[in-house]
């Protein structure tokens, strides 16, 4: 029996000795092992989609100030006669 699983591994095929309690050969893994990799993942998962929807939250919230500042330049290159005219229709930025 030993020489016959020896001729059916090859370098190229994924062999395994180790034998059930009923004889069988096992390959593969088990649903226990399985189970175990998918609730990894999924406390992985869970811990890292806060974090990612907070740094999502910060880009934005950064180029919200970005544009707004890019406005106001313009709004005041435009003001002191220094714009090239590009500024549609007047704008009235009013800080408080």
């Amino acid at each position: 029996n030993h020489k016959k699983n020896e001729k059916l591994c090859n370098r190229r095929t994924r062999c395994s000795n180790e034998y059930t309690w009923w004889g069988k050969r096992k390959n593969g893994f088990t649903l226990a092992e399985l189970l175990i990799v998918v609730a990894i993942i999924a406390v992985l998962v869970a811990v890292a989609i806060p974090i990612f929807n907070s740094q999502l939250e910060k880009s934005r919230e950064s180029t919200d100030l970005a544009n707004i500042r890019a406005a106001y330049a313009e709004v005041m290159a435009e003001a002191t006669g220094q714009g090239d005219g590009s500024v549609a229709g007047k704008l009235r930025i009013v800080w408080r």
